[in-house]
């Protein structure tokens, strides 16, 4: 595992992408995955979200990451909603379960969730090698004084910065915050170098 994230292993590493899901044209390598709200195979991206964070995944990783789409976000009014999507925190917990059963090892998770959620954390809690990449304090929000999960929990959860994969933890990401927000507006953006 380690190598995965060191540049040593040349090989490809699956990569769970608990989002909107992903458009069956992305490119690359793209294996099944499964829509955790509508109980199927239909992992389609009408908000592409999930296709952006997938896209990023390959390219930083030079071709060695396969995205394996795990649908957690439905598509709400676009025009009345931003972002256009709501997303279950307890389907996002059940991704990471079935990314555990499937041998897959890194699952990014890209979005927020306002409450502690007993399904993801337990979820987490219960498959120590499954490697979640979380969002951390997107929407200019302070994880101490308005927590967002799953970075919250203060579980082995890993943020990504820009430059380098961080653990969740309070001055961690207060440091990355304070940086960004005196940047610009930008999301968390998920880099997984193989």
């Amino acid at each position: 595992m380690l190598a995965a994230w060191t540049g040593a292993a040349a090989a490809t590493v699956s990569v769970g992408v608990a989002d909107t899901g992903v458009a069956p044209n992305l490119g690359g390598q793209l294996l099944p995955g499964w829509n955790f709200l509508a109980k199927n195979t239909d992992t389609s991206d009408w908000v592409w979200h999930g296709t952006f964070v997938a896209g990023m995944v390959q390219s930083a990783s030079q071709g060695h990451a396969a995205i394996v789409p795990l649908r957690i976000c439905n598509l709400t009014n676009v025009s009345n909603s931003v972002p256009p999507a709501t997303c279950n925190a307890a389907a996002a917990g059940n991704a990471i379960k079935w990314a555990a059963q499937h041998g897959i090892r890194i699952v990014n998770d890209s979005i927020n969730f306002g409450g502690a959620n007993t399904t993801l954390k337990s979820a987490i809690t219960a498959n120590p090698n499954v490697l979640v990449v979380a969002a951390a304090g997107n929407l200019k929000l302070n994880i101490d004084s308005k927590p967002q999960y799953p970075c919250s929990f203060h579980l082995p959860i890993m943020f990504d910065h820009g430059d380098r994969l961080t653990p969740c933890e309070g001055g961690n990401v207060k440091h990355h915050q304070a940086k960004r927000a005196a940047a610009d507006d930008s999301d968390d953006r998920v880099r997984v170098r193989l």
